[in-house]
């Protein structure tokens, strides 16, 4: 795939904490509207390589490219503006107020008038515009006037995909979206992520083999801070390596 046509590249990104290698020249190239999954056990360093995409970290080494764009040094919400919206593991909700009163104030976060004391109307109304159209893409509608708390686990995960997609992301990183969650719960938040539009690019941290064998076209695997394998899943599947190491095959 031509860099050109990658919606991220990783290019031999590192990161040492200390003399510790959490993640060792790793390089990724996900196309444009391409499901990606990244599989590893908690060591890996798929979390560490996750937040540096993020921009919740920077990397020792390497260059990270969004649209062909270099954003290696870039804050995450700058990020953000440039099209990158991610979820988190644990739930990141404001659980004494109502599912659309979280989802206005991640709109008006991303607003770029938030910060003029007379904010013009219109901008009100896109703020507005933007939370109503991530409730019914989750098909929340219902739940609008629910306060969090009084949700259900699976459906607060749920809304953290909505609250990303308040950001109308070109590309979506997804940290274990279906952690925590029951049987039927994780296949409801399967349901929900299938459904989303096909031109979202995903990178999905994933610890359910199963789920992450449906959601995605292609897996990267990681072992010891590097690449193990990478490739369609159909043939990360059928690796003897991964087999043994992360699929229990014997």
């Amino acid at each position: 795939m031509a860099q050109a046509d990658a919606a991220l590249s990783v290019e031999r990104v590192s990161k040492n904490f200390g003399g510790l290698a959490a993640v060792r020249e790793v390089s990724l190239r996900v196309g444009r509207g391409e499901r990606r999954g990244i599989l590893g056990p908690n060591g890996a360093g798929k979390t560490t390589l996750f937040n540096l995409i993020a921009g919740d970290l920077s990397p020792s080494a390497g260059k990270i490219l969004l649209h062909g764009q270099d954003i290696t040094h870039l804050p995450n919400h700058q990020r953000a503006y440039l099209g990158m919206a991610r979820t988190f593991q644990i739930t990141n909700l404001f659980l004494n107020m109502t599912v659309i009163d979280n989802l206005l104030l991640a709109a008006q976060a991303l607003d770029r008038s938030k910060f003029s004391m007379f904010r013009p109307i219109q901008s009100q109304q896109r703020i507005v515009e933007r939370a109503e159209r991530a409730l019914k893409l989750v098909k929340m509608q219902e739940l609008r006037d629910i306060r969090v708390k009084h949700l259900s686990y699976g459906v607060q995960r749920q809304l953290e995909v909505a609250l990303a997609l308040v950001e109308e992301p070109k590309i979506l990183l997804l940290d274990e979206p279906t952690a925590g969650l029951s049987p039927a719960e994780s296949a409801e938040m399967v349901t929900l992520l299938k459904s989303l539009d096909s031109d979202i690019t995903m990178l999905i941290i994933e610890h359910d083999m199963d789920v992450a064998f449906e959601l995605t076209d292609r897996l990267m695997v990681m072992h010891e801070g590097a690449v193990l394998a990478d490739g369609p899943k159909d043939e990360i599947r059928n690796d003897r390596t991964v087999q043994e190491i992360y699929l229990g095959h014997e």
